[in-house]
């Protein structure tokens, strides 16, 4: 459950599991439209909704006044959004090489004929069991089963974790202080680097 240090990533977290699960491996239940979203969009999707579970917490868990939906509805546009965004073109930009270095940390992938399923035991806490990856989900009837961006931020709250996404890409995380995190990771070419070195 969401700790003070990092609610906000947390419950994001959490919220975009729900979600990644219902579209993906749950497809088969709902309506087309719903199975049709894309993975930006249940991101975008699972921050607004874990920004309005804060402004809810601020109102002390009562009403929600319009005027603080507003400012909270306005904060998401203007600033959280952008930086949210920056994150999921990092995602695009590298889900090969994202999707690959989570396999490699995960527990070991089961394979049964020509089926492979990877899931996220062992890598990152907050999404436990997830699947990562699936070349065939029987239960979605889904083809290429793709979870890379759950454990993408997933993987933010730790910074042995940030370093290996930059190693592996070969490009620094965008700012994690979107997730109420502090930014500890200097650019990959300079993380061999020590002070006073020149």
């Amino acid at each position: 459950m969401p700790t003070p240090g990092n609610d906000v990533l947390s419950v994001f977290v959490l919220f975009l599991k729900k979600l990644a699960s219902a579209r993906k491996e749950d497809s088969r239940n709902h309506e087309k439209v719903y199975q049709s979203v894309t993975d930006s969009q249940t991101v975008t999707a699972a921050f607004l909704a874990m920004r309005l579970w804060k402004c809810w917490q601020a109102a002390e868990y009562g009403e929600i006044t319009e005027a603080q939906l507003y400012a909270c509805a306005r904060q998401f546009v203007r600033e959280d959004r952008p930086r949210l965004q920056e994150h999921l073109d990092f995602i695009d930009r590298h889900r090969g090489a994202l999707r690959l270095l989570f396999i490699e940390l995960c527990e070991q992938a089961v394979v049964n004929d020509d089926k492979v399923l990877v899931s996220f035991r062992g890598i990152v806490s907050q999404v436990g069991g997830a699947i990562l990856f699936s070349t065939y989900n029987t239960m979605s009837g889904l083809h290429n089963l793709d979870n890379t961006e759950l454990g993408y931020f997933a993987a933010l709250d730790s910074p042995d974790l940030c370093r290996k996404i930059a190693d592996r890409t070969g490009a620094a995380v965008p700012s994690v202080r979107l997730f109420g995190l502090e930014n500890a990771m200097p650019e990959p070419a300079a993380m061999d680097a020590m002070p006073g070195d020149a």
